[in-house]
């Protein structure tokens, strides 16, 4: 096994697989993963609750509708987590831009 990473490890720095990851990429991984699970399942209940008792829908339109804004509401979570980490990935590659100029 290869103990570079874990010598250059710094303060509050993790390692995975022999890289190594800053707190707050394990902060926001395990933040997205719980979203991922809560957020639409709540919309899943929000959306049908009005669909049924505001909108009048019959029970299966209602869970069809529901389904429909959980699934997109899934995307959304992910296609925010994407968008996110390669904002990141920029901040990364212009810091060591900006070091290899200094």
């Amino acid at each position: 096994p290869d103990s570079t990473a874990m010598a250059d490890t710094q303060p509050g720095e993790t390692v995975v697989f022999n890289r190594r990851v800053a707190p707050g990429v394990i902060t926001k991984l395990v933040s997205f993963s719980i979203a991922m699970i809560l957020v639409p399942i709540g919309f899943y209940f929000l959306a049908q609750n009005v669909a049924a008792e505001l909108l009048g829908f019959r029970p299966i339109n209602a869970n069809i509708g529901a389904a429909i804004v959980a699934v997109l509401t899934a995307n959304a979570l992910v296609a925010l987590f994407v968008y996110i980490a390669f904002q990141e990935d920029k901040k990364e590659e212009e810091e060591i831009k900006r070091a290899k100029a200094n």
